[in-house]
């Protein structure tokens, strides 16, 4: 538990540090690309505005699909598949509010 707190630390640090470069112009147009394909678990907990044990849950349990890269494993959820991710999250409480109607008298 101590180390994937200490990593997801990390991973909220190397985020801060993209940011500050991003805001000063130091960040390459190849870097930004890839920011932008790729989220770390950081960035999905801030983007669903859930904790980070929420976050890793869904990547782990295979519900959202991501991939671990590196040495350590850190996770990686491409941009495109969280807004896949979204949009089936939309229909799926669409068809649930439609059921709803349909049953209630």
């Amino acid at each position: 538990m101590r180390a994937t707190i200490a990593h997801d630390q990390q991973e909220s640090k190397a985020l801060d540090s993209l940011r500050t470069a991003k805001a000063s112009g130091v960040v390459s147009w190849h870097t930004e690309v890839m920011a932008a394909r790729f989220l770390t678990l950081a960035d999905l907990a801030e983007q669903l505005a859930i904790s980070m044990a929420q976050a890793r849950a869904l990547v782990r349990s295979g519900e959202l699909p991501a991939i671990q890269v590196g040495g350590r494993g850190q996770w990686r959820i491409e941009a495109a598949v969280l807004e896949d991710y979204i949009e089936q999250k939309y229909r799926e409480n669409a068809e649930r509010i439609e059921h709803l109607r349909m049953t209630t008298p």
